[in-house]
């Protein structure tokens, strides 16, 4: 079964510009990392599996939030309603909310 990967796509490369947006100015040792896994993102995001891509993104969150460049609930808020939209167009079930305190 092909999974129907391009509303994904659309998302991932939505993130993949926002974090290029964040990092562009820097040029520390690991931020070069993050913008070089960027690049490559952007590069093959057709042709990388989503998991892949969702580990990258995941990866380099984490990174973004730990250097204070955003935080969990703005990266939440931002990109929540991008993959809701991607699930619907692929036929997913909108995952239920569930507020974790």
């Amino acid at each position: 079964m092909k999974l129907k990967q391009k509303p994904l796509n659309k998302v991932h490369k939505k993130l993949i510009k926002r974090y290029i947006g964040m990092l562009d100015t820097i040029f520390l040792r690991e931020e070069k990392h993050i913008m070089i896994m960027l690049y490559e993102l952007k590069k093959n995001l057709k042709t990388f599996p989503p998991d892949k891509t969702s580990r990258w993104i995941g990866y380099i969150q984490r990174f973004l939030i730990e250097q204070n460049f955003t935080t969990v609930k703005k990266e939440r808020d931002f990109s929540r309603p991008l993959f809701h939209k991607a699930y619907k167009k692929m036929g997913y079930k909108i995952p239920k909310t569930k507020d974790l305190k």
